[in-house]
């Protein structure tokens, strides 16, 4: 469990992260100077958590100054603040000002008009509601993302948090979970589940590298309609990789991804399984695909394409069906039967295929539009 040194201070380590990823995938860089968030922190304020108000006050500041906070420049974040108990407030909006001071300041006064409340009725959903409110009216191309601090949980009557989540969700806006013990130390394991895909946390099992983790990965986003690569077997829940398949059978040396961007690497059993389950059921029904996998001549070696241009030789996996002819320069798959996939080859100019293609995802290091990306 976290102290009350260690929670005051858990973003202190971001600035020290550098996750590399694994042999899956790079993963997102998670840089706090480098982050361009839309923050939203939602905060629970009743009796259950009135004994912790003062460990999250003192790290705030702690927490904040680890981003470039401004309402200007490129790589610089935007925090909102957003209090409830039984009803929600809006205590710090985007265009408010931004900086420390003002920041901390909304929140002590939040703290300051919750100390009447003495009801047992707690609204997360009407916390992320606000929040959601908060991201649409903010007019910004930052990458919005809300943070939930919370104790206790109420899904009685209309107010249900799991809907609300949804809401946030179908929204790509990325919604982080910190639970904390009640009063009476108990942790409620349903707020973890309102949390998007690798962003729950709690104070008894948590530590602040992991918190560090989560908060920079906020920034870490795919394009409307791409796919980030997530592979559960992994402890790297944010690989920088995003996928979007076409239908459209073109041969290999005409196919066009964009910008910055690649036909598919497969190069583990992981990648491919990722791809084959998540990915190609977005087809009609292929039985090939192209991927990343190309030579330049009979004599080179094969290479993947990586989204940094880095080298990325092919070794074993996956093996080839059969030796490549001296004319084949690509490497396409093969659905040969029931799951199983087979690597196979040839020129780029003879047979169209469907194909997937690759690009690296918004990050702190790497600012995009969001609409267009």
């Amino acid at each position: 469990m976290w102290s009350k040194k260690l929670l005051g201070a858990f973003l202190i380590v971001i600035s020290a992260i550098h996750v590399n990823g694994d042999i899956h995938g790079k993963a997102c860089a998670r840089n706090a100077k480098s982050a361009w968030l839309d923050l939203v922190i939602v905060l629970e304020l009743t009796p259950a958590t009135a004994g912790q108000n003062n460990v999250l006050m003192g790290g705030l500041l702690l927490d904040l100054y680890l981003f470039n906070i401004s309402s200007t420049g490129d790589h610089t974040t935007r925090v909102a603040l957003v209090t409830y108990n039984s009803t929600a407030t809006v205590a710090h909006v985007f265009t408010d000002p931004q900086n420390l001071e003002a920041i901390l300041s909304s929140y002590q006064a939040a703290v300051d008009a919750s100390q009447d409340f003495t009801g047992e009725t707690v609204n997360i959903a009407a916390g992320l509601e606000k929040a959601y409110d908060v991201i649409q009216q903010s007019g910004s191309n930052r990458i919005p993302g809300v943070v939930l601090f919370a104790a206790t949980y109420d899904s009685n009557g209309m107010n249900n948090p799991v809907e609300a989540a949804s809401k946030l969700k179908k929204a790509r806006i990325s919604l982080a979970t910190v639970t904390f013990e009640t009063a009476n130390g108990v942790n409620n394991p349903d707020i973890a589940k309102l949390a998007s895909d690798g962003l729950a946390l709690d104070s008894k099992t948590a530590n602040p590298t992991d918190f560090a983790n989560v908060i920079t990965s906020l920034n870490c986003v795919c394009s409307p309609g791409w796919t980030r690569l997530i592979i559960n077997s992994s402890s790297e829940h944010f690989y920088s990789d995003c996928f979007l398949a076409f239908d459209t059978h073109t041969l290999p040396a005409f196919v066009d991804c964009g910008t910055g961007a690649g036909l598919v690497t497969v190069n583990t059993p992981e990648r491919l399984e990722f791809i084959t389950d998540t990915i190609i059921p977005k087809l009609k029904n292929p039985k090939f695909f192209s991927i990343g996998l190309t030579r330049t001549n009979a004599s080179a070696s094969w290479q993947w394409f990586t989204s940094d241009n880095s080298n990325l030789q092919w070794t074993t996996f996956p093996l080839f069906s059969s030796s490549p002819l001296p004319t084949d320069v690509v490497g396409y798959m093969h659905n040969d039967y029931g799951f199983h996939w087979e690597l196979k080859s040839d020129d780029s100019y003879t047979n169209s295929r469907p194909y997937i293609c690759q690009k690296a995802a918004c990050d702190t290091n790497n600012i995009c539009d969001r609409g267009t990306h």
